[in-house]
């Protein structure tokens, strides 16, 4: 499996670097990962939003998501 590989050698390479490179290759990959927010930081904005719009958001996605579409694929 390529996946595997790839990560054998990732830290193959890894353990041969000092550990100011090593912290810098972390900071590298925390950098380009996919990350959403920490909730405690959308804390501030829980009062900006409508009790008349959660509905209607939290409606849409009842209506919207988690359907199966038999003919779709």
């Amino acid at each position: 499996m390529a996946g595997a590989r790839i990560k054998a050698e990732i830290l193959a390479q890894l353990e041969k670097l000092p550990p100011h490179s090593q912290k810098r290759l972390l900071e590298l990959a925390r950098g380009i990962s996919p990350r959403g927010v920490a909730g405690k930081r959308l804390v501030r904005f829980r009062s900006q939003i409508s009790r008349a719009d959660l509905k209607r958001i939290s409606e849409a996605i009842e209506e919207s998501c988690e359907k199966v579409e038999p003919g779709e694929w």
